[in-house]
């Protein structure tokens, strides 16, 4: 994976035009033009990164004015093909509506839905729909039961002007029915579904990379 500064990311955010980034746990390598390149936006499987099994959190940046997107995933040891997505949501689930800023779910309990175990390989992919075009990002992980959510460890992307986190509404109860605890956070200063604010200064010493 390649490291890059939150400086270098904050140039990447202001400069890519498909401007949807997932930070947490870490993508697929980035292309702007191949992320309208299902399922995975033009990228192989690649190295995995740990992801807890209970308490993990999906982290990232919308810089479109407004978005729709779904959150699911696969378990497999390989690549998975376009149609194997789509069929299992996690976190958030499916139709969820963002607006443009930075982005955070709550903690997610993967260990509800069948396959995913201590030690199972899983891909998350989340399909982002915006008026520029579906814009397709995965994360491909294994999941560990020893691991507990890390606020450290769960970086999100940042607008070159530090701007407002995104006004999400998670919409599909089916989610929520796979996922039993709650699928986004609550915010401090309202129940919009995820986090209003990302403090720069908490960005720049937590975001390692993001490919």
């Amino acid at each position: 994976m390649q490291l890059l500064s939150a400086v270098s990311l904050i140039a990447l955010a202001s400069t890519v035009s498909a401007h949807f980034l997932v930070g947490a746990p870490p993508s697929r390598p980035f292309d702007d033009d191949g992320e309208l390149i299902a399922p995975c936006g033009g990228q192989p499987l690649g190295a995995r990164s740990q992801f807890p099994l209970t308490g993990g959190v999906v982290s990232g940046g919308l810089y479109h004015p407004t978005g729709t997107a779904n959150f699911s995933l696969v378990v497999s040891n390989v690549d998975p093909t376009a149609d194997q997505f789509g069929q299992v949501p996690f976190g958030p689930g499916f139709n969820v509506k963002f607006t443009e800023g930075l982005w955070s779910t709550d903690k997610i309990d993967l260990s509800q839905i069948p396959g995913c175990v201590d030690g199972a390989n899983v891909t998350m992919q989340v399909v982002m729909t915006t008026v520029d075009g579906t814009l397709y990002v995965c994360m491909d992980v294994t999941l560990d039961k020893t691991l507990t959510a890390d606020p450290i460890s769960s970086p999100v992307p940042a607008k070159d002007d530090d701007g407002p986190a995104a006004n999400v509404t998670a919409t599909a109860t089916t989610a929520k029915a796979v996922v039993p605890t709650s699928a986004v956070t609550t915010s401090a200063k309202g129940s919009n579904g995820f986090v209003d604010s990302v403090s720069a200064t908490l960005f720049t010493a937590f975001f390692a990379f993001l490919f």
